[in-house]
């Protein structure tokens, strides 16, 4: 890694940054993204049809960005 110049910064800079959760968990609360990672526990996204897929992930961006609004509006 010392021949690739930022590389060590940059490992170093995404260290700090997860190292303000408390898990894998928590980063993914604080994110908004455990239903996601649910889902694609239960049924991979690259296995899923087209169509299928496009449900899914409409749906699941639609509930985080409920999530994150209510945040932003105090709910």
């Amino acid at each position: 890694m010392s021949d690739m110049p930022g590389v060590s910064q940059s490992f170093e800079n995404n260290m700090n940054y997860f190292r303000k959760f408390d898990g894998f968990h928590d980063f993914l609360a604080r994110h908004y993204l455990e239903e996601i990672w649910v889902a694609s526990k239960e049924t991979a996204f690259s296995d899923m049809e087209f169509e299928e897929f496009k449900k899914t992930a409409t749906n699941l961006m639609k509930n985080r960005g409920i999530q994150m609004l209510n945040k932003l509006r105090g709910n």
